[in-house]
């Protein structure tokens, strides 16, 4: 499966700023880019406070929240 492209959630100017005065931003309002992942070491699930779901991929040191789902993510890795 792996080189894979994912759409991942990137942080903007707004969101960066918001992060650094301490507020939190919904993760809807970040840019989705996609990205190529080459190594994966694991998979996870994130919920926004209004049951929005987004998945969290792993990799070396870093994660990287995804648009998709924990479940959508899954089933294209396995």
């Amino acid at each position: 499966m792996l080189p894979i492209e994912l759409p991942i959630y990137f942080n903007t100017d707004e969101t960066s700023n918001l992060e650094k005065m301490g507020i939190d931003s919904h993760v809807k309002n970040c840019e989705v880019r996609l990205m190529t992942f080459f190594a994966i070491n694991a998979i996870g699930s994130a919920k926004e406070s209004d049951d929005f779901e987004y998945g969290i991929i792993y990799t070396g040191d870093g994660s990287f929240s995804s648009v998709l789902t924990y479940k959508e993510l899954k089933e294209l890795l396995i």
